[in-house]
């Protein structure tokens, strides 16, 4: 079996692109030399909500679980999924 790497979330924003609704979101991952960049328009609502939350713990958890989905559905393989500490994300 190979090594696993460890996956830096080096950037997060939320656009709304419409007055429709819909929404885009952008993530900047880094594994090792390798920059990973996913775009995804949506209109769900809950995400939305939760992207837009006064609590930054919140706002942080998701972006963790939505940057883990991404993964997930690219097929990446990784043993942890680090946010960088000085991060201000944009929401």
């Amino acid at each position: 079996m190979g090594k696993q790497s460890i996956i830096k979330i080096l950037y997060f924003h939320r656009r709304r692109t419409n007055a429709n609704g819909w929404y885009r979101l952008d993530f900047i991952f880094q594994r090792g030399k390798k920059i990973l960049h996913y775009t995804l328009s949506t209109r769900d609502y809950e995400y939305a909500e939760c992207f837009c939350s006064p609590s930054h713990i919140e706002r942080a958890d998701m972006i963790v679980f939505v940057a883990e989905l991404f993964l997930e559905i690219h097929k990446v393989k990784y043993s942890c999924l680090k946010r960088t500490p000085s991060q201000a994300y944009a929401t």
